[in-house]
């Protein structure tokens, strides 16, 4: 064999077991989106600080666990690492499955300036009790927490916002994602494993602060370094492809 052929021969065999050692760790992967999961859940809306890549504390609201509840973790894998505060942004992810019924309480723990606040859960069935109404759905008070029973007649992504004051609300924090998993999964594409799969890059802009008397609303800026990715800072030259 020539010194080229050789060369050649070398070249694609370094080609070949770079492409097989690729098809092993495909085979082995997965995409999830690590969330809680079950039938019933208990929200918090409530206030916090989120930590931005440059180091600065934004005042935000958001959506996490309820004092007392226990969430489960899911995928099985995250379970030793779930962590679900009172407030979180952007909220948790619910993951459910498609056709089963589950509630959602909402107690709302905002400044008392805020007033109420509610949840929306766009493309689903819901259905409610206690709370007050609003103006697009039920909603919370201070005192008076809402529960929403919620359907999803199909498997995918959805969100969920605040429908209360949505200008302000949702602008603040108070979102999440819903993940519907299907109930008779077919094949192994990700809507079928645990979690299935969400992604997804937000615009966070500094707050609002309006109900924060004698602080001057902050000049918006429009920079990378303020996106999110799947919820978690980044700078979106860093996540888009080449």
């Amino acid at each position: 064999m020539s010194h080229m052929n050789t060369k050649t021969w070398c070249a694609v065999s370094r080609f070949f077991s770079v492409v097989a050692v690729a098809l092993l760790l495909v085979a082995s992967a997965h995409a999830a989106a690590p969330g809680i999961t079950g039938t019933s859940f208990s929200l918090n809306a409530g206030t916090g600080y989120s930590s931005q890549p440059d180091g600065m504390l934004i005042y935000s609201w958001g959506y996490g666990c309820a004092t007392g509840f226990t969430p489960t973790y899911a995928p099985a894998q995250f379970a030793s690492l779930g962590f679900c505060p009172t407030m979180q942004l952007p909220g948790p992810t619910l993951i459910v499955t498609e056709g089963i019924p589950f509630t959602v309480t909402l107690t709302n723990s905002l400044p008392a300036p805020a007033g109420n606040t509610s949840i929306l859960f766009p493309g689903a069935t819901v259905t409610f009790s206690g709370g007050v109404q609003g103006l697009l759905t039920q909603e919370a008070m201070q005192t008076t927490p809402v529960t929403y029973t919620v359907t999803y007649a199909a498997p995918g992504t959805h969100e969920y916002y605040s429908g209360t004051q949505p200008d302000l609300q949702i602008e603040m924090g108070l979102f999440g994602a819903v993940v519907v998993r299907p109930a008779h999964p077919v094949g192994t594409s990700a809507s079928a494993r645990p979690g299935g799969f969400q992604a997804g890059i937000l615009r966070v802009r500094p707050p609002l602060n309006l109900l924060r008397p004698g602080i001057p609303v902050p000049v918006v800026r429009d920079r990378p370094e303020d996106s999110q990715a799947s919820g978690r800072s980044n700078q979106i030259d860093s996540i888009m492809p080449c």
